[in-house]
């Protein structure tokens, strides 16, 4: 902004002008790709998918629980299996997630950076395949999809 430009708004005359102002940063700043978090407003460069998820409105992994925690409740069941299976994939492709699919199986709390629960994949959230339990979820109709702090997780060569 030049000098005449932050005169105008001290003197409180002209806050119109700092909103077309911010206007076109914005613009600019998607016409070189980046894009805004729905929750946080941070700008993210996004050429694979990696910063932002997709699912209906673009949210940042730091969002991502408050984010789902706000919503989840107030989609349709339907609509709640397809974001789930996009919060599944994005967390495994992205951010090193892991299913955890039984509770024995579950990293200490304090290890945990991100935890998730989700309809089960292959029963459809249902528990069951068939008329048995489902093999995958253990009946439950849900799994974990987990983040592991920084410090512990472990690569794989």
């Amino acid at each position: 902004m030049n000098t005449k430009t932050l005169n105008t708004v001290e003197d409180g005359q002209d806050l119109a002008c700092i909103s077309r102002e911010l206007d076109n940063i914005r613009d600019g700043l998607k016409l070189l790709g980046l894009k805004q978090c729905s929750c946080c407003r941070k700008y993210f460069i996004c050429p694979d998918g990696k910063n932002l998820l997709n699912a209906g409105q673009l949210v940042c992994y730091r969002c991502l629980s408050r984010w789902w925690e706000q919503r989840s409740p107030k989609i349709s069941i339907e609509e709640r299996n397809t974001v789930e299976l996009q919060l599944l994939r994005w967390l495994l492709t992205y951010h090193g997630a892991r299913v955890v699919r039984r509770l024995s199986q579950m990293p200490a709390t304090e290890d945990i950076e991100l935890k998730i629960a989700v309809g089960c994949e292959r029963c459809n959230g249902r528990g069951q395949s068939g008329t048995t339990k489902c093999q995958n979820c253990d009946g439950r109709g849900c799994e974990w999809v987990v983040v592991v702090k920084p410090k512990l997780r472990v690569h794989h060569t």
